[in-house]
């Protein structure tokens, strides 16, 4: 007697399953950049001290990272594509996002990984940004 088994796997083609895994993959790497942000602006703690982060808020000051380098041309979508702090929200830009080859592979394009993200994460106003507030 032969027993035959049938096992179905979830398949990235079912959009639930592709969700999953964009949002697995995105906000990992999502939080990964704002943790690596974090730590190079406060390289002594992980969090800012309080009053720096109320000195921030007072002079409405944005903080990018990686810092503004001299050099001789620089394409400008190079610096709005980088993760940045302004006031107490930390800004990762969606398209440094579909930068990450996982990613890139799972969405194909910038809008499909909005749509997958939609919900999930708190979006700017322009929707290519996710935001994470400093806490």
């Amino acid at each position: 007697m032969v027993n035959v088994y049938n096992v179905v796997y979830p398949s990235l083609v079912e959009e639930k399953y592709l969700r999953q895994a964009v949002l697995r993959s995105a906000l990992s790497e999502a939080y990964t950049m704002k943790s690596t942000l974090l730590e190079r602006l406060f390289p002594e703690e992980y969090e800012p001290e309080e009053n720096f982060t109320e000195t921030l808020k007072e002079s409405g000051r944005t903080l990018l990272w990686p810092p503004k380098q001299n050099t001789i041309s620089e394409p400008k979508e190079d610096k709005t594509i980088e993760p940045f702090l302004q006031g107490d929200i930390v800004h990762i830009p969606l398209k440094k996002l579909f930068h990450v080859p996982k990613v890139k592979e799972l969405c194909g394009s910038l809008d499909v990984l909005r749509k997958m993200l939609d919900g999930e994460p708190t979006f700017n106003h322009d929707r290519d940004a996710i935001l994470y507030p400093l806490d």
